[in-house]
């Protein structure tokens, strides 16, 4: 994990659907993560993707359960969350907020706010 000095980690977030799972699958070029097309949610717990740049740094992508989770309430969705430091114990190099194709919204408005709640201002710093 991102115990090695040539890795860079990044938490990828954003609302149920908007898919985080699908771009962290783009990014390393496989399937990685299960993806669906739907706005339903997939990624019930935090999971690791990886790839191997050709500047021999790795890059890590943590995936995680949807902001608004269609399944899950919310204390729950934010107690699997923090399950992201399992795969970042050095910290984050990044965070990227996926936000789904279309306007920026109030929706899209109230997810940045809560993700900035959960884990407060100091999120921009990374994202």
């Amino acid at each position: 994990m991102s115990s090695i000095p040539n890795t860079k980690t990044a938490l990828v977030v954003g609302d149920s659907g908007a898919g985080k799972s699908f771009l962290i699958n783009l990014l390393v070029g496989k399937n990685a993560c299960y993806s669906a097309n739907s706005r339903q949610s997939v990624t019930k717990d935090c999971q690791l993707a990886s790839v191997l740049g050709d500047n021999g740094v790795e890059f890590e992508f943590i995936d995680t359960p949807g902001i608004n989770d269609t399944e899950m309430e919310n204390s729950k969705v934010q107690e699997r969350l923090w399950e992201f430091g399992h795969f970042a114990p050095d910290g984050l190099n990044a965070i990227i907020v996926v936000i789904p194709r279309g306007r920026f919204n109030k929706a899209v408005h109230d997810d940045l706010v809560a993700m900035e709640e959960f884990f407060s201002d100091r999120i921009w710093k990374h994202s």
